[in-house]
């Protein structure tokens, strides 16, 4: 059994990257809130934080009981007061009670469904190809796969949104004067909503075309 989590191999296949800024932001996050996964529960305001989703499917469950491992006199700096489980046909599933008031209550359940970092495309591409991502629902990284693929949609940082702008300086180098939807007709994936109209239109010419997205670069 693993000690540390220094004993613990990052995996090679992670479509995921951070910059060094997000990352200090994740740190402070993680000070301040804690770990924002599993199910956490405000005893304070008596509100879930994360896990309405998940709860609402545990709650169709005959079998449902929260284990207390640990429960806390006083809440830990990140105002925690209990640890513990759910369990539910015999998985279990992390829980955590914490006492907030309700500015910090609101942050975190932004924070909850906020992930840090960005995906890294071209390992999506390439060492994800045969995931069915619509079935594990997640049909809006599926069409913005497939838009990099049949784009070559490169390294664009969007976090800025789609009023950012972008052009090219005398040197012909990317500089901020043109918006990215100038440049790209809809926004990078990154800020893409599938929902709207100009996103819905372009798949529609590109099905027109017999353009099929589950045939990768290349593919016959």
């Amino acid at each position: 059994m693993v000690k540390s989590t220094k004993d613990l191999k990052k995996t090679k296949t992670n479509p995921r990257l951070i910059t060094e800024g997000a990352l200090e932001k994740l740190n402070e996050n993680l000070t301040r809130f804690g770990d924002l996964g599993g199910v956490i529960y405000n005893v304070q305001l008596k509100e879930l934080v994360s896990g309405n989703q998940r709860t609402s499917l545990f709650n169709l469950k005959s079998k449902n009981k929260i284990e207390y491992t640990e429960t806390l006199k006083t809440p830990t700096e990140d105002g925690t007061t209990a640890y513990g489980y759910i369990l539910i046909d015999n998985q279990k599933f992390s829980y955590r009670e914490v006492e907030w008031d309700e500015e910090k209550h609101k942050a975190a359940v932004l924070l909850a469904n906020t992930h840090a970092g960005k995906f890294d495309f071209s390992m999506l591409e390439s060492e994800f190809a045969n995931i069915d991502f619509e079935g594990l629902g997640m049909d809006d990284l599926k069409m913005s796969l497939d838009r990099f693929v049949l784009g070559d949609l490169e390294d664009v940082d969007s976090s800025e949104g789609d009023n950012t702008e972008y052009g090219n300086n005398e040197n012909g180098e990317t500089s901020k004067n043109r918006k990215l939807s100038d440049i790209f007709i809809v926004p990078p994936f990154s800020v893409l909503d599938t929902r709207q109209a100009y996103w819905q239109d372009r798949k529609r010419y590109w099905l027109s075309l017999g353009i099929k997205s589950e045939i990768g670069r290349g593919g016959a």
